[in-house]
């Protein structure tokens, strides 16, 4: 079953599995840009932070299930899909951990979600969709709703400047965290406090930033306005990527290839 941290009268739950060998199917995204040209992407006056547009109405709960990895890369997903055009779209995070984690509410691998948002999608969120975790529970309308939200671009990254560079470039990433009661707590500047693990939880980041002088991912979290900031905290390589990076790859995902942004790195081949 899922790990469960409680904190101030509230349960929030993580998967439990760490992949036996860091692999990814994706292609390799390769930073071609130096920290000092990332940050004056960031800087530029014209920019809108991504918490300023996707507010909390955006956030979702996971609810009593090992879902994160699910949740993660459905919102990640209506997010990249809006940042292209589309209308605003609450997809099934419920319907992408059932196809994901073999029946069991067990958690799932990075791997696994992202596959599945280019072989399968995730259709839009329905009521009769919450809390469920089994394949049995979905539809042939569900699979068929499905179809129209995929199609996405997805690259695996395993170092700062990459996923640094994506998100300042509009890609919307989906990473590992090891989360505790340390977790739980942000600092004075929203920066969620550190744990060392291998990675027990999936969330989605959509923008980066400098605070102090260091780069800092901007995470939206699936466990409701409740945790942190509305639902989102501050993350740094360093304190929450350096170790779990080592187990897992991150990905960036960004809208079809219609609508592919010119200044965005190309791939290489890992």
């Amino acid at each position: 079953m899922s790990d469960i941290i409680e904190h101030n009268g509230s349960l929030f739950y993580t998967g439990n599995l760490v992949p036996d060998v860091k692999t990814t199917f994706a292609p390799k995204m390769v930073s071609t840009s130096t920290k000092t040209e990332i940050i004056d992407l960031i800087q530029k006056p014209t920019r809108i932070a991504k918490r300023d547009i996707f507010l909390p109405s955006w956030i979702r709960n996971q609810e009593d299930r090992g879902a994160c990895n699910g949740f993660a890369a459905a919102q990640a997903l209506q997010r990249a899909l809006w940042l292209a055009g589309e209308e605003k779209t609450i997809l099934s995070g419920e319907f992408l951990y059932s196809q994901m984690n073999g029946g069991r509410d067990v958690g799932s691998m990075l791997d696994d979600g992202m596959d599945l948002l280019l072989s399968t999608g995730a259709p839009p969120y329905k009521d009769r969709h919450r809390r469920k975790f089994r394949p049995s529970d979905f539809t042939a309308e569900d699979f068929r709703d499905a179809a129209n939200y995929k199609a996405f671009e997805i690259y695996g990254v395993d170092t700062e400047l990459e996923l640094a560079e994506g998100l300042a470039k509009g890609f919307v990433g989906v990473v590992a965290v090891h989360a505790n009661n340390n977790f739980m707590r942000l600092d004075s500047n929203g920066i969620a406090g550190g744990a060392n693990g291998p990675g027990n939880h999936a969330v989605g980041v959509d923008d980066v930033t400098i605070k102090n002088g260091e780069l800092c991912f901007d995470m939206f979290n699936s466990w409701s306005t409740n945790y942190g900031d509305d639902g989102r905290a501050y993350l740094t390589w360093k304190k929450h990527f350096s170790q779990t990076s080592r187990n897992h790859y991150f990905y960036l995902i960004r809208a079809t290839k219609a609508n592919k942004s010119d200044d965005s790195p190309e791939p290489q081949k890992a």
